[in-house]
């Protein structure tokens, strides 16, 4: 089945890599942290809750594809999308989506905020370092000609307001989507608005906060080592949360047992130099019983 719209296939080929760390290393927020940290007596008892649905589980009821799952260590499993885009009408493939999503098929609702997303991103002015990039490998004209083709294809789709301006992302993480869940956490402005929105209604932004750490956690349980990645991020910049360097360092350990990288061990070096020792062995602490609870 095709997967998503829109995407460009000269973009995946040299990024792909870059977008896997980004997408696990770090959250697109841009909402401002939140300063406090927590204490050490309750750090000790914080972590993910042990209420697993296990991933065949989550296949077969259609709140994860599985064909974007690489199995890790005990339970564990990591999300990768490097799939080839579809061709063609936008609008096509997301109409071709909808009944399966009206039925409750998180996956297909998912793909659908995809495709109205990359849309979206295809009407976005080019960085100079993302050309920049193209034009020190030779394809920045081939990376031009791909963006008007998406936007030939992408025209039906954002011209018709009731499709392109649908909260897909929220309904797909209500629906259960793992990908949507940790996705919520990352991408505040499909959930939130622009910034002068959320400010004129700050509860929105406190219940969002809460609602993305909750998503977070839930992915968590299920043995999700991106949403582990997530929650490292969100105690380690303090923006969904309370900053906590010693939950930070625990997710990502916790994140590092199930499926060890370079980078990442690169990062819990640098993070376990900035803490006390008692920092460290409280993060020790929690890394164990996170990875027990979710995914041994």
């Amino acid at each position: 089945m095709r997967r998503s719209v829109a995407y460009v296939g000269i973009a995946i080929a040299l990024l792909a890599a870059a977008a896997v760390v980004a997408y696990s290393m770090r959250p697109t927020n841009n909402l401002a942290p939140q300063p406090t940290s927590l204490k050490n007596e309750e750090l000790e008892h914080s972590s993910v809750s042990p209420v697993r649905e296990d991933l065949s589980h989550l296949v077969s009821r259609a709140k994860i594809d599985p064909k974007v799952v690489i199995q890790n260590r005990g339970h564990a499993y990591s999300i990768s999308r490097t799939q080839s885009p579809p061709q063609g009408d936008a609008l096509k493939y997301v109409q071709s989506l909808l009944q399966r999503s009206r039925t409750g098929d998180a996956t297909a609702t998912y793909d659908i905020y995809l495709a109205v997303n990359q849309c979206k991103s295809a009407l976005d002015t080019p960085s100079l370092s993302l050309l920049q990039i193209y034009r020190s490998q030779g394809i920045e004209e081939q990376y031009k000609n791909s963006l008007e083709k998406n936007l030939v294809n992408c025209e039906a789709l954002l011209s018709d307001p009731e499709l392109s301006y649908e909260p897909w992302l929220k309904r797909a993480a209500d629906q259960g989507s793992i990908e949507a869940k940790i996705m919520f956490a990352m991408d505040s402005k499909s959930i939130l608005g622009n910034r002068s929105d959320y400010l004129s209604h700050p509860e929105r932004l406190a219940n969002y906060r809460i609602e993305a750490m909750q998503n977070l956690q839930y992915a968590a349980s299920t043995g999700s080592v991106d949403a582990l990645m997530a929650l490292g991020n969100a105690f380690d910049n303090g923006i969904l949360t309370e900053k906590s360097p010693s939950q930070s360092l625990a997710y990502f350990k916790s994140a590092y047992s199930l499926a060890p990288n370079p980078s990442l061990q690169e990062l819990i070096s640098r993070e376990s130099k900035s803490l006390s020792s008692r920092e460290v062995e409280i993060a020790n602490r929690l890394s164990i019983q996170i990875t027990q609870n979710c995914c041994l």
